[in-house]
């Protein structure tokens, strides 16, 4: 078998898994990547009128963003460039205001731990700091949810997508603040809730799967 052209590690610095098919990753990408450029031009073609109809973003995005234009495109669609925008403070400010040793101390803890084997972090001396900047913000600003165990992983994520500490901050605002509201709070109402609708949607949908579950005693959230 022919040697691929690609490498253990993903566009994101994520090592593939030892069962990794190659040969298989190869044939598939030959293919793809002639519907990768075309989708590309077409996104070139629009430019920013994209956002002037819906439909066609919808369906655009259904698609697939072209990797160079998430970062942007996320901040419009998500409502977190509105949030920035109408903010009346800028992320550098809000990063002056870091203060608090009990939530620095915690940050700092879960640093070493988020995607230790991500060769981004490994390697690049700045990445850690950037989330550092993008979690101590957030947790100085939102005093309700302050710092909670997870936002390391979203975070940093965001930090891989988009390589933009203030956009991964405006990013991560909106998802906890909007999008996902009350899921990061001490009592996860936001989350509880939407588990509840879950459970509701499976026994109407799926009522063999909710008899199942019912009858093995497991249940799809720990109650505290």
């Amino acid at each position: 078998m022919a040697k691929s052209s690609y490498s253990k590690v993903d566009e994101y610095g994520f090592e593939r898994p030892e069962n990794f098919n190659y040969e298989s990753y190869d044939a598939f990408m030959s293919e793809y990547m002639g519907i990768l450029t075309r989708r590309a031009q077409r996104w070139n073609a629009l430019e920013r009128g994209i956002f002037k109809s819906p439909s066609i973003l919808k369906r655009f995005i259904r698609k697939g963003i072209p990797i160079d234009r998430r970062r942007d495109v996320w901040m419009r669609i998500s409502g977190a460039d509105n949030m920035k925008q109408n903010s009346p403070y800028t992320y550098a400010y809000m990063k002056k205001q870091i203060h608090n040793k009990s939530i620095i101390e915690t940050i700092k803890i879960d640093l070493p731990r988020t995607f230790p084997d991500n060769i981004f972090f490994i390697s690049n001396e700045t990445l850690p700091d950037m989330l550092f900047g993008v979690l101590a913000t957030f947790a100085h600003q939102n005093k309700e949810v302050g710092y909670c165990q997870g936002l390391n992983y979203i975070a940093g994520l965001l930090l891989l997508a988009t390589k933009d500490e203030e956009t991964s901050f405006w990013l991560l605002k909106t998802v906890v603040d909007q999008i996902l509201p009350q899921y990061y709070i001490s009592t996860m109402t936001g989350l509880l809730t939407d588990l509840d609708v879950l459970d509701d949607l499976i026994y109407k949908y799926e009522p063999v799967v909710s008899r199942h579950i019912k009858a093995i005693g497991m249940s799809h959230y720990m109650k505290f």
